[in-house]
């Protein structure tokens, strides 16, 4: 199952209620918060009691990112906090099983995630275990930057090992996720997807997606072949273009739209990007492991 988990990292920090709000409002299947201890990490978040206070907003499923040194010393004050899928890096100080084994006991779902340089099968001792696996596409640390393509090696291949085993294993990518980068991630397997200034940053959104129009060739047919009922504004043209190119166009099918798409536009432009990528991201991956996507005039 696809599913979107915007970082609050690229929000507003001033108004983390409301950007949290924001993201339910259009249909958010998670909310990705990354804690940073400025020790493991480079940088500085916020901590559990910063996610109490959000959690107080909305109701989405709170996807707690750990990049800290030792993760175990904080699994219940995370889990109180509200915190629902916790996951912390097989890089840290704190004994992996154990502290997979203290998420679930307080009653949350467990992942672990791998920087770009580790191998991916420093987490197949622990996959029975684990709601879900998280890789790195960019140093961790920082937002807004660029996708590293080769580690969708590992993507392929915690993919390979979750079929082999039969596990139903959700594969996350985070770290410069966009209208081109999102098709390369779901056919290697990735299926939810961590969407921060794509999402966010929309304020500005021709320069945030500027970026797509030179792999997207004519954004005025791909526009037509998906939205034949409406005239976007100019950033979905772009946007849509974007996307359909990374899928390969028309041979991939189709991806589903939904009228309230566009009315989202005009009441908040950060919104209807998360819709929009929310749509076209699921279609990326249908359309990736070789399904027909339809179009929905709802």
């Amino acid at each position: 199952m696809i599913k979107i988990s915007p970082s609050v990292l690229a929000s507003d920090f001033s108004r983390l209620g409301e950007e949290a709000a924001k993201m339910e409002k259009c249909g958010a299947d998670y909310l990705h918060l990354d804690v940073m201890d400025g020790h493991f990490v480079p940088n500085i978040t916020f901590g559990a009691p910063v996610i109490k206070s959000i959690r107080k907003k909305t109701g989405l499923v709170f996807d707690v990112h750990l990049m800290i040194s030792e993760p175990l010393k904080y699994i219940e004050d995370f889990a109180k906090a509200g915190a629902d899928i916790i996951t912390f890096h097989i890089e840290s100080d704190s004994p992996a099983e154990e502290t997979v084994d203290k998420i679930l006991a307080c009653g949350c779902k467990a992942g672990v995630s791998v920087k770009p340089a580790t191998p991916a099968q420093e987490l197949f001792p622990y996959l029975d275990k684990l709601s879900m696996a998280l890789v790195m596409t960019v140093e961790p640390g920082f937002g807004g930057q660029s996708f590293m393509p080769e580690t969708m090696e590992k993507v392929k291949a915690l993919r390979r090992e979750a079929q082999r085993r039969g596990i139903d294993l959700d594969i996350q990518v985070d770290g410069g996720i966009n209208a081109s980068t999102v098709a390369v991630a779901a056919k290697a397997g990735a299926n939810v997807f961590v969407a921060g200034s794509a999402v966010f940053g929309a304020e500005d959104p021709r320069r945030g997606y500027r970026r797509t129009e030179g792999a997207c060739g004519s954004m005025s047919q791909h526009s037509e072949r998906i939205m034949p009922y409406e005239q976007p504004p100019m950033l979905l043209c772009e946007f849509t273009g974007g996307l359909v190119a990374a899928l390969g166009g028309a041979e991939f099918g189709k991806v589903t739209l939904y009228r309230r798409h566009f009315s989202l536009w005009s009441e908040n432009k950060s919104v209807f990007a998360l819709a929009f990528i929310q749509a076209a991201v699921g279609g990326a991956a249908r359309a990736a492991f070789g399904g027909a996507v339809e179009v929905v005039k709802a």
